[in-house]
C-alpha cells in the first residue's frame, strides 16, 4: 500500500507543503544516517531493518514530493554474509598452514589486551568513584550553606533580642525621666547621695562623671569630674561605693545629685550611662556584666 503524504511528512519531520529542496535536504540527512547504521550493523537482522528504513525513506520522499528526482544509491551492504565458492585446489592454496594459524592466533591473543568484562568493570568503578566524589562535594556545600543560614538566623535572633531589651531600657528610662521632670517642676525633687555598685566579675573604672544638684540656696548646679583632674574611681567586683569629688582649690562635691551621667570602663570596653537618681533602686546605680 503506497505511503500517504501525512505518513511521509511524519517520517521526514516535515510539513505536507514542504518544498522539493526541503524534502531533498531531509532525505540526504536521513539517508546518510541510515547508511552508516546499515554499514555498522552487527547482525543480519539489523541490516535488513535499515534496508527497510532506506526503502521507506525513498517512498516517503516520492509521496511528499512526487516530482523529486532521487539519485540512484550505491549498492547497499548485504544483510547476509557472502561466501566465495572456490575449488578444492584453490582452497588448499589459500588455506594457511597450521603453524601459520597458530602464529596468527597467538598474535591475536597477545594483542587482545584486558578482557572486555574487566575493562567494563574498571570503567564502571571510575564512574561510580566520580559520582561518589561529586555527591560528597554537593553534600558538603549543602551542609555549609545550612550552617551559614543557621548562624544568620541565630545572629538575627540575638539582634532582635538585644533590640527588645534596649527598647525596654529606653522605655524605662523615659518613664523615670518623665517622673523626675514632674517632680522637678513641682519642686519636690531633692538631692540624694549617688552610689555605684559593681555587679560584674572584674573591676570597673569610672573615668568621667557629671551631675546636677541643688545647692543650699536652691540653685541648680553642675559638677564635672574634668574640673577635678579627671576622676578615675575604681570599684572592685561585688563592691559598692559612694561617689565624691574634691580638689584643694575647688569646693568639694559630696555626691548629692538629682541627675547624673558617667562613662565606665570595663576591661577594654567603655560605656556611657545617664539617668535620674529617683529612677535608681535604693539610690544605687548597678553595673552588670555585659
Amino acid at each position: 500500500m503506497p505511503m500517504s503524504p501525512q505518513e511521509a511528512a511524519t517520517m521526514l519531520s516535515l510539513s505536507i507543503g514542504a518544498s522539493i529542496d526541503e524534502v531533498r535536504a531531509r532525505y540526504q540527512d536521513l539517508y546518510s544516517d541510515y547508511q552508516i547504521r546499515l554499514t555498522n550493523a552487527p547482525t543480519p537482522k539489523l541490516k535488513r531493518t535499515y534496508q527497510e528504513k532506506l526503502q521507506q525513506l525513498r517512498e516517503a520522499c516520492q509521496a511528499l514530493a512526487p516530482d523529486i528526482v532521487i539519485e540512484a544509491e550505491k549498492d547497499l551492504p548485504s544483510p547476509e554474509p557472502i561466501h566465495d565458492i572456490a575449488s578444492p585446489a584453490e582452497r588448499r592454496h589459500s588455506e594457511p598452514t597450521r603453524s601459520t594459524q597458530a602464529t596468527v592466533t597467538d598474535h591475536k591473543k597477545k594483542s587482545a589486551g584486558l578482557p572486555r568484562a574487566t575493562m567494563v568493570a574498571s570503567l564502571l568503578a571510575v564512574v561510580l568513584a566520580a559520582a561518589a566524589a561529586y555527591g560528597f562535594m554537593e553534600r558538603f556545600k549543602f551542609k555549609k550553606e545550612i550552617t551559614r543560614l543557621e548562624q544568620e538566623v541565630t545572629g538575627l535572633s540575638a539582634s532582635l533580642d538585644e533590640e527588645r531589651k534596649a527598647r525596654e531600657q529606653i522605655s524605662g528610662k523615659a518613664e523615670a525621666l518623665e517622673s523626675s521632670l514632674t517632680l522637678l517642676m513641682n519642686g519636690k525633687l531633692k538631692n540624694c547621695k549617688l552610689k555605684v555598685k559593681n555587679d560584674a566579675r572584674d573591676t570597673i573604672t569610672i573615668i568621667w562623671l557629671a551631675a546636677t544638684y541643688i545647692d543650699k540656696d536652691g540653685a541648680y548646679k553642675t559638677v564635672n569630674s574634668a574640673d577635678y583632674g579627671y576622676l578615675k574611681e575604681e570599684i572592685k567586683a561585688r563592691r559598692e561605693r559612694q561617689i565624691k569629688m574634691s580638689k584643694q582649690d575647688m569646693p568639694s562635691w559630696d555626691g548629692e545629685t538629682i541627675f547624673y551621667a558617667m562613662r565606665i570602663k570595663y576591661k577594654e570596653d567603655i560605656r556611657p550611662f545617664a539617668g535620674a537618681w529617683n529612677a535608681l533602686q535604693d539610690g544605687v546605680f548597678t553595673f552588670r556584666e555585659p
